[in-house]
């Protein structure tokens, strides 16, 4: 009987992955079927619009002729009617959501390409009605202007759909994202590539070489500029996602951020310093996060900033370099100090888990940084950093810490 069970889930597990693999293969080929639809139908259509336009007027068959610009006149008044009505419905999301969190949005907004191709569809349709009403009317140009009529409409419709995707603060993160990161790349491979033909033309007319781990190219101010302005409306919608207890939205816009500064300095590599302008701005904009936190009426808000400091100290972990004197730099110690100060804040609070989470994201941080090879003295200071912590801890019912 046993066996036979064993058999029976057994089973039963090979088939349940067989479905899932099933599944997931019809999910990618639809996926690649959407997009060669839509990568092929907008200029076949264009093709065919146009194609109908020019055929000769005796080519078809059809009604008299005016009822043939009637229809073209309808389906003018449809277009132009349907678009007034669908961008000024969506001006009113758009509007608020600009005012609640950042005007951030109307950039993102305006220029995607998407919203931009069904703007230009809709003025081709309109365009394409009149054009056909005042060059005289064929049964072909009748046919095709009803069929951009009603791809017009599936058009604004998709408009539509895709302004409410993009109001979610956790696909506007996606945006900004993947737009701060093709600028960071750019950015900071073109300062690498000026610092070294800078020390190159040196090497040149004066015969001094610089090298080594002492000699690091400058973080660029025009990238630390533009992370800037891009990650502070993220910072922005989760203030007020805090203020209004929204967990997802803070735990999705702060893994945003901290992605984007990971990798910031994943591209600084050895050039990383333990001063770095945007891991102190960062550390200090989530400390100010963490203390409007405390006072969120939901509890679970914190520990995502808790968790979003402490991801940030792990990317200053690895970019972190070993060495004596100069060379070393440890560039985790700025968010250090900020769970630091965390846990002591909330030590108090029985009920609260910040203490005992950022103390894991501290020893985790130490023990990383003993990992990449920093020497006893750096870990030395951040254990004299901690030794007040462990003696708020030693009171009665700190015992959680």
């Amino acid at each position: 009987m046993v066996n036979l069970l064993s058999r029976i889930l057994t089973t039963a597990d090979l088939t349940k992955r067989k479905v899932y693999r099933g599944i997931t293969f019809a999910r990618a080929v639809a996926r690649v079927v959407v997009r060669a639809f839509e990568t092929v139908l907008p200029p076949l259509l264009l093709l065919l619009s146009i194609a109908a336009f020019l055929a000769p007027a005796d080519s078809g068959f059809g009604p008299n002729q005016g009822t043939w610009e009637t229809s073209l006149g309808t389906a003018a008044q449809i277009i132009g009617g349907a678009t007034a009505i669908v961008f000024a419905l969506l001006v009113v999301p758009v509007q608020n959501a600009a005012s609640r969190y950042s005007p951030i949005f109307l950039r993102y907004i305006s220029t995607d390409r998407e919203l931009r191709r069904v703007f230009a569809w809709t003025v081709f349709g309109l365009a394409y009605a009149l054009a056909a009403l005042g060059f005289g009317v064929t049964p072909w140009r009748v046919a095709a202007t009803s069929l951009v009529t009603v791809t017009v409409i599936l058009a604004l419709a998709r408009a539509a759909n895709r302004v409410m995707h993009l109001l979610n603060p956790i696909e506007l993160a996606s945006l900004v994202e993947r737009d701060l990161l093709v600028r960071m790349r750019n950015g900071i491979h073109r300062a690498d590539a000026e610092f070294a033909a800078l020390l190159s033309q040196l090497h040149r007319q004066s015969g001094i070489h610089l090298g080594g781990p002492l000699v690091r190219s400058p973080a660029p101010q025009s990238v630390i500029d533009q992370l800037q302005r891009g990650i502070q409306p993220l910072l922005s919608i989760a203030w007020s996602a805090i203020e209004m207890g929204q967990v997802d939205v803070v735990e999705g816009v702060l893994a945003t951020v901290t992605r984007l500064h990971g990798a910031y300095l994943q591209l600084r590599g050895t050039n990383a310093m333990a001063d770095d302008p945007l891991t102190g701005r960062l550390s200090e904009e989530l400390f100010r996060l963490a203390i409007a936190a405390q006072r969120a009426t939901s509890l679970q808000v914190l520990p995502q900033v808790i968790k979003a400091l402490g991801m940030v100290a792990a990317a200053g972990v690895h970019a972190s370099t070993p060495g004596l004197g100069l060379e070393q730099q440890n560039v985790a110690a700025m968010p250090i100090g900020y769970l630091k100060r965390i846990a002591i804040a909330n030590i108090s609070n029985l009920d609260s888990v910040a203490p005992g989470l950022a103390t894991e994201h501290l020893g985790k941080t130490v023990y990383g940084l003993l990992e990449r090879g920093l020497p006893s003295g750096v870990v030395g200071a951040i254990e004299n950093e901690l030794a007040p912590l462990m003696q708020v801890a030693l009171r009665p019912y700190g015992y959680h810490v």
